[in-house]
């Protein structure tokens, strides 16, 4: 009947480097980042590719201070821990005034032009954006992360 054995050499250091990639919060942050930055780009590529109208009619693009709007209020919010979950958003802020002087929440003028409403024209830019990006973006999170695990395990 064989014996098996178990040989402790080197479990100490196996557990010191678990240790130190078990604290997400050192390395997460940038390997968000790095995928943010990816669908970020994209959406960016996808509102300056928007058709835009010059006069209002009874089925318009939007006009192009409303396209410039979208463009200057994109962005990326601050990352924020949910107990171990890192979160972020991609999107739209703030409010602008349109020609008739009213102001306007700019998520909602971004919703309207990617999903069309009874007078702007459907043009899906952030459907688009997500669907480009996600491969991408996804692979270029794991690259990041496993270089952040190599540079904590050497």
């Amino acid at each position: 009947m064989k014996v098996m054995s178990v040989s402790t050499k080197g479990l100490d250091e196996a557990i010191a480097e678990l240790t130190k990639v078990a604290d997400t919060k050192t390395f997460l942050p940038k390997t968000l980042y790095e995928g943010a930055g990816v669908v970020a780009k994209e959406m960016k590529t996808q509102i300056s590719a928007l058709k835009t109208s010059q006069t209002g009619g009874s089925m318009r693009y939007p006009y192009e201070y409303e396209k410039e709007v979208l463009e200057q209020n994109f962005g990326v919010a601050p990352f924020h821990w949910d107990g171990d979950t890192l979160d972020t958003k991609i999107g739209f802020d703030g409010y602008y005034t349109n020609k008739k002087g009213e102001q306007r929440p700019i998520p909602l003028l971004a919703n309207s032009v990617n999903a069309g409403t009874s007078f702007l024209k459907k043009q899906p830019f952030k459907d688009k954006a997500y669907r480009a990006s996600k491969e991408t973006s996804v692979s270029t999170m794991q690259s990041a992360l496993d270089k952040e695990i190599a540079k904590l395990t050497k």
